[in-house]
Parts: structure tokens; sequence; C-alpha cells
């Protein structure tokens, strides 16, 4: 179940900022490991697998605090810095990239409308469908 709701995730993108998308799919993607690890412990292990099991469970787990920490972290850090979500001089952290000039979206964009300004209406909703 974890891995559908992790594919179907990684396929719509659903949150506005990129970095959300990825800490949740990371977390999603730890979450599944350590359900996987935990299954291990079902029949008892014991031993040196025991002992693998208990370290690498730990491993996860600080992966996971790490992820939201980082996330935490870099929100807080948003508040304060008003331009990291939704300017020009964003951090890249929150956008997983660099955001593209203005100028370099408006040609783009341009250029789209006017490949379109000539075609009709069905073959936009062709296209689209």
């Amino acid at each position: 179940i974890l891995m559908t709701f992790m594919a179907v995730q990684i396929y719509n993108w659903p949150w506005k900022a990129p970095i959300l998308n990825v800490v949740d799919m990371v977390i999603c993607f730890l979450l599944a490991i350590l359900v996987v690890v935990a299954g291990f412990y079902v029949p008892v292990a014991s031993g040196g697998l025991l002992n693998f099991f208990e370290i690498f469970s730990m491993v996860v787990f600080a992966l996971l605090f790490g992820v939201v920490g980082i996330m935490i972290l870099a929100s807080v850090l948003a508040l304060f810095y008003r331009a990291a979500i939704g300017s020009q001089s964003e951090l890249k952290i929150m956008t997983v990239g660099t955001t593209p000039p203005p100028a370099q979206i408006a040609s783009e964009l341009f250029d789209q409308i006017a490949a379109l300004a000539g075609k009709p209406r069905e073959h936009l909703a062709q296209k689209m469908g």
C-alpha cells in the first residue's frame, strides 16, 4: 500500500513546493523500508541477524528524523527569509533547483501561444485529452 501511494504521489507531485514532494516521497520510501525491516522481527530473529536489523532500523529512523528536521529547518528559515519561496532569489532547496528568469519564461510562453494561435480548438482538445 505504501509503495502504491508513493508511486501515485511521484506521478502526480501534489504539493505546490517541489521540496515538499521530494520530502514526502523520501519519508514514504523510508517508512516502507522500515515496515519491511520490522517484518523480520515477526519470526524472532536472534544473534548477529537481530543485531543487524536493530542497527539498520536505527539508521532508517535517523534518516527519517534527519529529513524531517531539515524540512523543519528550511520552513523556519523561510519564515524569516521572505524571499525563500515565490521570488526570483528563492532558495534552491525550496524549488529543488533554480528558477528560470522571468524573461525566459515569458519568451517560452509567448512561443507556445504563437504556436497554438493558428490551430483550431479541436486540435487543442485532442492534444489535452
